[in-house]
């Protein structure tokens, strides 16, 4: 059903008659054959599951006895892992050393618990005066002397995303790519300063 669902689309996209042939609309549209599709998808989520030290793939190898009897029995279908390595053999793929790639070294679930200063919590600043701010950032800056200030900003427009960072005696600003989002300004400006150090 996905096949015809699928051929119809290219069908539509492509212009094509209905009496085209299935190979020629892939052709037409740049697109792969549902079987190579699917077989680069398992190949890359094999490849990406592998590279998670403690993922449920990883260790999951079948035995010698289990394999016999999938040899023997076509019509079983074979585990996942199974499967995926079948076509990574078949592509010649079968001894390349997939580098381990721990993303989860943080899970999101476990953020870390930080404590910061913010002198102007509980201040709004439609209702506060501009002098209030100064003498907040003032008694602010006095009490943390010993600190080394740096101030940062991320800024963008319809056309660019910037970001600019000034501690000490040093000023470095940045132009960088209009996809990035202010929040990623932002981020970048605090990367510089640490990179700095």
């Amino acid at each position: 059903m996905k096949s015809f669902k699928l051929f119809a689309a290219l069908r539509i996209i492509s212009g094509a008659f209905r009496t085209s042939p299935v190979t020629s609309l892939y052709v037409v549209c740049h697109q792969p054959p549902l079987d190579f599709r699917r077989r680069q998808l398992s190949a890359n989520y094999f490849i990406r599951a592998t590279s998670v030290p403690f993922h449920p793939l990883k260790p999951f190898s079948l035995a010698i006895g289990l394999s016999r009897l999938y040899e023997a029995r076509l019509f079983s279908i074979k585990p996942f892992s199974e499967r995926a390595k079948a076509i990574l053999n078949d592509a010649h793929l079968n001894n390349i050393n997939i580098q381990e790639n721990n993303i989860l070294a943080f899970p999101p679930w476990d953020i870390p618990i930080f404590n910061y200063s913010n002198p102007f919590s509980g201040y709004v600043k439609a209702d506060t005066a501009d002098v209030i701010y100064q003498q907040l950032f003032s008694f602010h800056r006095s009490k943390y002397s010993k600190y080394m200030p740096v101030y940062t900003d991320g800024s963008k427009t319809d056309e660019r995303v910037g970001c600019g960072v000034v501690f000490n005696d040093t000023i470095l600003s940045f132009t960088l790519h209009s996809s990035m989002s202010v929040f990623s300004a932002e981020i970048t400006a605090f990367l510089w300063h640490f990179s700095t150090f």
